[in-house]
């Protein structure tokens, strides 16, 4: 959640044109950094349904979030 909501503001608040790409490059690192931590802490563990659905929800905020920071790149590079 909080990646999601960092890429938001990095867009809103960072100009100029390399605030997309710094906005991009942090938000790949970050969501590929916290996947992979998870993925670890999380190895040998049994899962429930709702922790299932719980970690598919946090997958998709992380994919979402390095999304909206690649349309951002691309559009106000683009600007």
């Amino acid at each position: 959640m909080i990646v999601a909501v960092l890429t938001v503001l990095g867009i809103a608040i960072l100009g100029g044109s390399l605030g997309p790409l710094v906005t991009f490059a942090a938000s790949a690192a970050a969501a590929g950094l916290l996947f992979r931590w998870a993925q670890q802490r999380l190895v040998g563990l049994a899962f429930s349904d709702e922790d299932r659905v719980l970690q598919t929800m946090a997958g998709g905020l992380l994919v979402i979030s390095v999304a909206l920071a690649t349309v951002s790149m691309i559009v106000l590079g683009l600007a």
